[in-house]
């Protein structure tokens, strides 16, 4: 109702509801939509987003390529697209390569993502890499491994999916996609 209001030429915006009808509402009133990271429902609107399965995959394929043998997956919300298209990323690599798959939820969150790790660790002790399917969630997931005493990348392999601008202040520089 403010955009419309304020007669903006256009939207652009991460929908957290791909179905919410007021982005129909503002498209019937002849205001353009673009949504990112996420597509929505109505397709009048456009969308910009990252491969995120694809993204995922070489998360995985790197790690497999490095030696990893036991990698776990802290995933996001997978109600959200997002979350959705990179733990599907994850399980269809793991699957092809016939290594077992290790999950917990981080719902996109950094204390989530800390405790979400902490049950990988518990888990499957012999973990010996992790992926972390976003940036916020990779500070929860290091706070967990530095408190289990596990050095990144000298004893587990750490990927984190969004490229965050602290990423290279992590000595050694954290690998990012």
């Amino acid at each position: 109702e403010v955009l419309a209001a304020e007669q903006v030429v256009g939207v652009i915006l991460a929908p957290a509801d791909p179905g919410d009808a007021t982005i129909s509402d503002l498209i019937d009133l002849g205001i353009p939509v673009v949504a990112f990271d996420r597509s929505v429902d109505d397709p009048r609107a456009d969308a910009v987003f990252a491969d995120n399965v694809h993204a995922a995959r070489v998360a995985a394929e790197h790690l497999i390529n490095g030696g990893c043998q036991s990698i776990g997956f802290v995933a996001g919300r997978v109600e959200i697209q997002t979350g959705a298209d990179r733990l599907a990323g994850y399980r269809e690599v793991m699957e092809s390569h016939a290594l077992p798959v290790a999950i917990a939820y981080g719902e996109f969150r950094l204390d989530a993502a800390y405790h979400a790790t902490k049950r990988l660790l518990a888990d499957h002790p012999a973990l010996d890499c992790i992926i972390v399917a976003n940036n916020l969630m990779a500070i929860g997931a290091l706070r967990a491994l530095r408190e289990a005493g596990r050095r990144v990348p000298e004893d587990i392999a750490m990927v984190s999916i969004d490229d965050p601008p602290w990423a290279d202040l992590v000595d050694p520089p954290l690998t990012t996609l």
